[in-house]
């Protein structure tokens, strides 16, 4: 389903229909007749994507403010990233805040951890050190308390630990990485983040 969903929409690009604000109508129209939010948001983040790929940041903004569900956050990430590469560094900024808002929608803390975490990277990797050293902090606070839950909780919010103290020691904080590799509680994992910190 989410691969039509996304050869759907790909098609209206190519074809300019995602131009016209009533095709845009229809599909939200459309999107809302789906039972399943995650399909929905599917549906209507494709498409606030495809309009800012295509520059109409104004009108992907509007659509992405009515995203919902879990998959909310990794639509407005790839919004900011191509805001950033176009140069649209305020409009980034703001759509990055809004998927740090969408990532504390998650019921649990790993899961708010991972979603803030994937913030975080993408800040990163665009050179905004400061902005996504704030993220990362508070996906690894998040961690913490993720690691103490049962099931898979445990392992995964120790993953995101492991890629915060890579974050930090790749800029230059091993302080910081350090401290943070000290708290995973997997013995493994807090022995690899350990080892690449001092390596």
């Amino acid at each position: 389903m989410y691969s039509q969903i996304s050869t759907l929409i790909s098609t209206l690009e190519k074809c300019g229909a995602l131009k016209h604000s009533s095709v845009r109508s229809a599909i939200q129209e459309f999107a809302a007749c789906i039972g399943d939010e995650d399909y929905r948001t599917h549906m209507v983040g494709e498409m606030a994507v495809s309009l800012a790929e295509a520059g109409q940041f104004r009108e992907a903004d509007c659509l992405a403010a009515t995203l919902a569900g879990l998959e909310k956050g990794s639509f407005l990430i790839k919004i900011a990233e191509i805001a950033v590469q176009a140069g649209e560094d305020e409009l980034a900024a703001s759509t990055y805040d809004s998927a740090r808002k969408a990532a504390l929608v998650h019921r649990f803390p790993t899961q708010r951890s991972q979603a803030i975490a994937a913030v975080a990277g993408s800040v990163e990797r665009f050179g905004k050190w400061e902005t996504s050293a704030r993220l990362w902090q508070m996906a690894v606070g998040l961690a913490q308390d993720g690691q103490v839950r049962g099931g898979t909780d445990g392992p995964e919010a120790a993953g995101v630990l492991l890629d915060a103290a890579e974050a930090f020691r790749r800029n230059a904080d091993r302080e910081q990485a350090e401290r943070i590799a000290k708290s995973i509680i997997i013995e493994g994992l807090r022995n690899r983040a350990l080892k690449k910190i001092f390596d």
